[in-house]
């Protein structure tokens, strides 16, 4: 009986223990089938589990001067951030990632006041849409040498940001990655298989480059020009969406052979008629960038302005025709693109 009595007591004081210790916390079901737990006893962070990695979801107490995201959390590899900070919390100055992050969430330190530097994530290879969205503070952003892709809007008006550091494994810069940001110093990889719209826009660095065309590696960035004709640049690979979104006073826009895909939208708004002479390298007309990107080459009300010169047969003699596109068919653009160009 006495021994009966003992192993209930230990029963009552355990479960009683566990009761106190985790009263607090919350287990559920994430999105994508993972296991979220929040105020974890022990644990200044929520987290969601997954049978071969982890999800770091956010400090769940104050935090100064420096936070660090963990490397594992139960034995798993914390491969993403999927947000930084709880509401309410106060938020550090310096942030170190770990070195098993591959992915830096949509948003996850957006708008983080007190935020100055993120350092560490070695191996971070994607930098989600608005990561470090408007983040005043933010000047200093150190991720080693594996980023691929920087998404939409992921440094927008991070208004203390002024260098970027080398990043030689980058092939995907989306639209207004840094826009409004005070980028002076950036690296550009020698070829960029494309970029987003205004990827710089309202930053020094855009302000500062000489020229029509501003150009990040072999990638058209923007378009400054203000003549009635213009030449795109012979070493790129595609035009991206609203590459002429400033376009008045704009008639003629040559494209190089070279060149391979036209963006949807490129001129968002027409006032006048333009010509567009479009080469037979160019393969693909108004895809998207990403999948919510305009899928069309200029919006309907302005079809009639826009009039596509090109080649009998090319892709673009056969979008004209079926979209319902004036055009004109010629034998060989590249000599146009030239004779004009010489004529400059």
């Amino acid at each position: 009986m006495k021994k009966l009595f003992k192993v209930l007591t230990i029963i009552i004081i355990t479960a009683a223990t566990m009761a106190l210790l985790f009263k607090n916390t919350e287990i559920g079901r994430s999105w994508d089938g993972g296991i979220y737990i929040c105020n974890w006893p022990g644990k200044a962070y929520d987290f969601c589990l997954h049978p071969d990695h982890a999800e770091f979801c956010g400090f769940n107490k104050d935090l100064w001067d420096k936070a660090k995201i963990p490397n594992r959390i139960f034995g798993l590899p914390v491969t993403e951030i999927i947000s930084m900070y709880k509401f309410g919390f106060r938020r550090p100055d310096t942030v170190v990632i770990g070195k098993n992050v591959e992915i830096i969430g949509d948003s996850a330190f957006a708008e983080c006041n007190n935020l100055k530097q993120v350092l560490g994530g070695e191996n971070v290879r994607t930098i989600g849409s608005g990561a470090f969205y408007d983040c005043p503070l933010l000047e200093k952003v150190e991720l080693g040498q594996n980023v691929e892709t920087i998404e939409s809007v992921a440094f927008y008006h991070c208004t203390s940001l002024k260098t970027i550091p080398p990043l030689p494994q980058l092939s995907r810069i989306e639209s207004q990655a840094f826009a409004y940001s005070v980028i002076e110093e950036i690296s550009i990889p020698d070829t960029m298989p494309e970029v987003g719209k205004a990827i710089l826009r309202g930053t020094p660095w855009q302000e500062k480059q000489e020229g029509d065309y501003v150009m990040f590696g072999d990638a058209i960035a923007a378009y400054k020009g203000t003549g009635s004709t213009t030449h795109v640049p012979d070493n790129a690979k595609a035009i991206p969406q609203w590459c002429f979104v400033d376009n008045e006073g704009l008639d003629e826009v040559y494209i190089p052979e070279g060149v391979e895909v036209i963006r949807g939208n490129i001129f968002d708004k027409i006032s006048n008629p333009i010509k567009i002479y479009i080469p037979k390298s160019v393969s693909q007309i108004a895809v998207p960038y990403r999948k919510w990107d305009s899928d069309f080459l200029v919006y309907d009300e302005y079809k009639t302005y826009l009039t596509i010169i090109t080649t009998p047969d090319s892709a673009a003699h056969k979008y004209a025709v079926e979209h319902g596109y004036n055009y004109e068919l010629v034998d060989d653009v590249q000599a146009l693109y030239d004779n004009t160009l010489n004529q400059e």
